[in-house]
């Protein structure tokens, strides 16, 4: 249990803290002094994102409440406008990690205009995240989220964003999400090509917002057969895909570890077998077969450069040997 709880949390049915994003907050968990006693003070330069956390700590049950945002202003007259500020909490998800269910921090959910629940014993997370438009002026800029409960008392934070004088460089070198794509299974999109991809699109979109150059995406580029040594690959998911991407700013090489191919190849399993489905002999034939029809196809519409992985542990895995991994390459 918290130490220190005053009258006045009492009264206000509450304890409220400003937590670090780094920190996962747990379901149960307790702010530190340090927490209860921090403001909230932001720093940031234009076009970047910037997010600040404040926590709830019920005392007891305090019904539902909103949050609601102020305008930053700076004294120089600066504005950074509400609409710049997305408010969010922290939702909880049941996970198994090893047979045993376990409530964790999973995602955040955007409440703008939302009741949220607020529960004794279960602990809440909200988090501000602004994104400083370009052009805004260097300043310490202030505004207010105001907490409104159905059964607590109300309140108002005040909060700073200080502004920079410096500029966003744009890395020169891949940089993205591992392993990356909408949930298949997701009721929005679940057997609706279209709504699967205009997930794509908002998440190209998003990753480059978030300064991203690169991405891993889960797409299909599947071997169908192989005729008089000539691979026939499906190219309609990667060619939609790599317009998506360059449209939304991609330019950098990107990663296809989850790109599938019909072909097993990482993990090193090299296997004459799969070449005889095809009618070939060896995997050497198989695969030289397929990238050179991926290779010709990337080229003839310039594709992005994908680098396609072998494995990303094959050498923690059994049998894992620098001299075959080599050999194979």
């Amino acid at each position: 249990p918290f130490k220190g709880v005053t009258e006045e949390d009492r009264r206000r049915g509450y304890i409220r803290f400003v937590h670090s994003p780094d920190r996962d907050i747990q379901v149960n968990s307790v702010p530190t002094r340090r927490e209860v006693d921090a403001r909230l003070e932001l720093y940031a330069v234009p076009g970047e994102f910037e997010d600040g956390c404040i926590g709830i700590f019920p005392l007891k049950d305090c019904g539902t409440v909103r949050l609601e945002t102020t305008d930053l202003e700076s004294p120089e007259g600066g504005v950074i406008p509400r609409s710049a500020i997305t408010v969010m909490v922290l939702r909880y998800k049941a996970l198994n990690h090893d047979a045993v269910y376990t409530i964790e921090p999973k995602y955040l959910d955007p409440v703008k205009g939302k009741d949220v629940p607020v529960v004794q014993g279960v602990t809440r997370s909200f988090w501000l995240v602004i994104r400083v438009p370009q052009g805004t002026r260097p300043g310490t800029y202030k505004g207010r989220v105001t907490f409104s409960f159905s059964k607590a008392q109300d309140d108002v934070v005040g909060y700073s964003v200080t502004v920079w004088p410096l500029k966003l460089v744009e890395p020169d070198f891949p940089m993205g999400i591992f392993m990356t794509g909408p949930m298949a299974n997701y009721p929005r999109v679940e057997g609706d090509e279209e709504a699967m991809w205009n997930e794509w699109r908002k998440i190209l979109s998003d990753a480059r917002e978030h300064g991203m150059t690169s991405i891993d995406p889960k797409i299909r580029i599947p071997l169908k057969g192989i005729k008089d040594g000539r691979a026939d690959v499906d190219f309609s998911e990667m060619d939609r895909f790599m317009k998506l991407a360059k449209s939304a700013g991609f330019s950098k090489e990107i990663n296809g570890y989850s790109v599938e191919s019909g072909i097993k190849f990482r993990n090193c399993r090299y296997s004459d077998s799969q070449a005889a489905k095809y009618g070939l002999t060896t995997f050497e034939e198989l695969i030289r077969s397929y990238f050179k029809a991926v290779s010709d196809h990337a080229r003839e519409n310039k594709w992005l450069p994908i680098c396609f992985c072998t494995d990303d542990e094959y050498l923690i895995h059994p049998g894992g040997d620098p001299g075959k991994l080599a050999a194979l390459h």
